[in-house]
Parts: structure tokens; C-alpha cells; sequence
């Protein structure tokens, strides 16, 4: 039985200056064959375990001078068996090992596409950039999770996440919409959830956030002018240049070559904000209080698209609500790769 080194009262003890007593081995054998009791479904860890057992009971065999003795009944034992039937055991003893193999990894496999992401995406914008907001939304959900509906929160945990008309987790989604724009404190609260949050903020002229959150790392500041498109082939380029500066915005985070981005996920938000613009159309002479939950959008006089841009020289009134506190003391310049921003001392 291999064991490291262990230090005790400033010196070393290892096996071979103070070993096991067969009492010792005979503990540690019994708690391994309860583990592997409680595990028994658990085919990886009852094989790890299994193999622990058995080292151990080597040991008590050798401890108790009955190690010999065990492996010559061993060996008297395997003698009586035909060479074809050893053959034919281990054979079936592998073909197990190799089931055991397969499922533990199918339940990983699954176990990892059930999982919540490691991430959260937080869509922030002014309500009055309700029509930007949808489709910066859209193309966020189309890139990670086509298939869902839209979740929002007004200022999550005072207030729910909601999806499909009902309150969900926070991890129950990858994208969250909402109109809060205190950044900072949104991150205060959903940052201990996840490794990393980040905030991609649509912005127009007239209704911005601070002009200081969009130099913190984690913030991804988009125009108006980059949110709009009048035909499918203005669809596609606005996916590609938004992923674009998705990719290089995060790049500390996702790294260069990520499976959380690959063309199929750019394919995925085409179609979806392709779905979009054709409920929009569909849904113009809806009452206002009709509601798609999957595109987030109001019938009538809800999102319209395309939207005029502003012409050039409007004028930037900045939203005053939200507070610039978020490098600590001696922290890392906004933009930098130390800087996780909103984030306070």
C-alpha cells in the first residue's frame, strides 16, 4: 500500500518506520466496502474504490503473515478453472469494464448538456430602447439557447427572473432582458451565482447608460446603428459583426477557439431574429396586450422594425441612476484584463 509522506510533530512517519496493524487494515477495508455499498451505482467511483479495497487487503494479508497463504488458494483455485473458461471470464470481465466505461461517460455527456452554463448574459437597456433591446436580445438567445423564450427580471432577487408567463431561477437561463441599468449592483447580486456575468447594453443617443461602464471588460456596449437592418442580407451581416464583437469583447473569458461559439450558433440567431421579424409583421394589428413570450414582443403598437436611425450630432444624455464606483482603490485601468467590471472593492 503506497502512502506519501506524512509530517507529524516537525518530523516524518511513513509505513515502513510506524506500518498499519492488521487492525488498521481491517477498519480501512470495512469503510471501503461500505463506500462501495452506498455507491454501488456510481460504476466509475465502485471501480476506484474497488481498487483501494483490494490494495488494502493485500496489505492486511501481508500484515497478518497470511499473504502466502492467500495467494497460493488464489492461484490452487485459478489451476481448477479450464483455460477457455478463464478466457471466456475475462472476456465478460471486460466487455463490464467497458459498459461500466460507456454509461459513466453517457451520464456525464448528459449530465454536462443539463447543466446551467458556468456564465450568465444580462441584456440591459433604457425602456425606451424597448425595439434595440429585442433584437440585441434575440440574436443573444439565437446564439445560446435558440429554442427558449425570452426571460426577464426587473432587478433580480427583489424581483423574479420570468419565462413563458412563470418565475424561473436565475440559472434557469443563459440570457436575462431587463430595463435595470445599475449595472453594479445587478452584478452584485448575480456574480456569487456564476464564474463570470456579463453585460451587453444597447445604447441610443438619447438613452445610454454612463459612458464609463462601457470601458469595464465585462460590458459590451452596442449603438443603434448596429442593431438595425431593413432585409435579410443586413440580417446576416448584423449577426456577424454583433458575434464579432462578442468574441473579441470576451476573449479573456471564452478564449480564442470556444465551443460556446461556432457558426452554427451564428446560424441559429439569423433564423431567430429572422423569426422575429416576421412575428413582428404578423402581430402589427394585434391588440397592445397580446404577447409573444418566445421574441418578448407586443402586438400593435409594440416593437417596430426597421427603426429610424437618429441623425448624426444627437445628443447624449447619459442615464443618472447609475454609479461609476465600480474599480476599487489601486485596481486596473477600465478595459484592462484585471478590470471585471461592475465590480467594487
Amino acid at each position: 500500500l503506497n502512502l506519501a509522506l506524512f509530517k507529524f510533530d516537525g518530523g516524518t512517519w511513513s509505513p515502513e518506520e510506524r506500518p498499519f496493524t492488521p487492525e488498521n487494515l481491517s477498519s480501512i477495508s470495512n469503510m471501503l466496502l461500505e463506500l462501495m455499498n452506498r455507491w454501488s451505482r456510481q460504476s466509475q467511483l465502485l471501480s476506484i474504490v474497488g481498487k483501494y479495497h483490494q490494495d488494502v487487503t493485500r496489505a492486511y494479508l501481508a500484515a497478518a503473515g497470511r499473504l502466502d497463504n492467500a495467494l497460493k488458494e488464489r492461484d490452487r483455485f485459478d489451476e481448477q478453472i479450464p483455460p477457455e473458461q478463464q478466457q471466456q471470464d475475462e472476456q465478460q470481465k471486460q466487455a463490464a469494464l467497458q459498459a461500466a466505461a460507456q454509461a459513466a461517460a453517457a451520464a456525464k455527456a448528459e449530465e454536462q448538456k443539463l447543466a446551467p452554463a458556468p456564465f450568465h448574459i444580462i441584456q440591459a437597456s433604457h425602456p425606451t430602447n424597448e425595439a434595440l433591446a429585442t433584437v440585441a436580445t434575440n440574436w443573444l438567445v439565437g446564439l445560446f439557447e435558440p429554442e427558449k423564450d425570452v426571460a426577464f427580471t426587473e432587478n433580480w432577487p427583489e424581483t423574479p427572473v420570468e419565462q413563458s408567463g412563470r418565475e424561473i431561477t436565475i440559472d434557469g437561463t443563459i440570457v436575462t432582458k431587463t430595463n435595470n441599468l445599475n449595472l453594479l449592483g445587478m452584478y452584485k447580486n448575480i456574480r456569487p451565482q456564476f464564474e463570470e456575468v456579463f453585460f451587453v447594453v444597447a445604447n441610443r443617443a438619447d438613452a445610454r447608460v454612463a459612458a464609463e461602464l462601457c470601458g469595464y471588460k465585462n460590458v459590451l456596449c452596442i449603438e443603434e446603428n448596429e442593431l438595425l437592418y431593413n432585409n435579410e442580407e443586413e440580417l446576416h451581416g448584423l449577426v456577424r459583426t454583433l458575434t464579432e464583437k462578442f468574441r473579441e469583447r470576451y476573449q479573456y473569458y471564452f478564449g480564442e477557439n470556444s465551443d460556446w461559439l461556432v457558426v452554427e450558433n451564428e446560424l441559429n440567431a439569423m433564423q431567430r431574429l429572422g423569426g422575429l421579424t416576421a412575428t413582428i409583421a404578423d402581430m402589427a394589428t394585434a391588440p397592445v396586450d397580446v404577447v409573444d413570450s418566445h421574441f418578448g414582443v407586443h402586438g400593435g403598437g409594440g416593437v417596430e422594425i426597421p427603426i429610424e436611425p437618429v441623425p448624426e450630432g444627437g445628443a447624449e444624455i447619459p442615464i443618472e441612476a447609475v454609479p461609476i464606483e465600480a474599480v476599487p482603490e489601486g485596481g486596473a485601468e477600465e478595459g484592462s484584463e484585471e478590470s471585471a467590471a461592475p465590480v467594487d472593492g
